[in-house]
């Protein structure tokens, strides 16, 4: 003989918020559920816990950050404070501009890997915060007027790599490697 399981639906029906109560029973095989009783969907929400998707999101969200402060660092830039409050998709677009800055940068400075790699490792080998405190800064050892002769401002041993190799490439290109003597000759 075959027994089926049924859910009875107990409560007040209509009444939005009334509680609710089930009960399971075996039946015999010939009877049948009540149809006067209302069909409700057996979902409620946790209160105080975030869905999978909101999960999911705020960790994409963080994720997101965590590129977007690297790649404004590589490009030169600070990082923006109020980006923790913006959208995954604003994030997202100013991630794309970061990377095509980045681009850009490496593609108008073709000698950055060349010319300049070479400065850069007999300057301070290759170590961008180098600041010696002889009045030379940074990976390319600038003075400070040549680095302001650029339009670079501040200290250019605390400037990103990106803007330094950029600032480099720009001084190259305006005076030769007069301004690296030892090691640009």
């Amino acid at each position: 003989m075959r027994s089926t399981r049924t859910l009875a639906v107990l409560g007040t029906a209509g009444v939005v918020g009334a509680p609710t109560a089930i009960a399971a029973g075996d039946a015999p095989p010939a009877a049948t559920a009540p149809t006067a009783a209302p069909v409700v969907p057996l979902h409620a929400p946790l209160a105080g816990h975030p869905t999978v998707r909101a999960s999911m999101r705020a960790d994409l969200h963080g994720r997101l950050l965590a590129t977007n402060r690297r790649l404004a660092q590589r490009a030169g830039e600070r990082p923006n404070p109020l980006a923790r409050v913006w959208s995954n998709e604003r994030i997202q677009r100013d991630n794309r501009r970061l990377r095509a800055a980045l681009r850009r940068t490496r593609e108008s400075s073709p000698t950055a890997g060349g010319a300049l790699a070479a400065i850069r490792l007999c300057e301070s080998g290759g170590d961008y915060s180098t600041d010696t405190g002889n009045g030379f800064y940074g990976a390319y050892q600038f003075t400070q007027a040549s680095w302001e002769s650029v339009g670079g401002t501040g200290n250019p041993a605390e400037a990103g790599p990106a803007e330094q190799d950029r600032r480099a490439a720009m001084l190259l290109a305006a005076s030769g490697t007069g301004n690296w003597p030892v090691c640009g000759a």
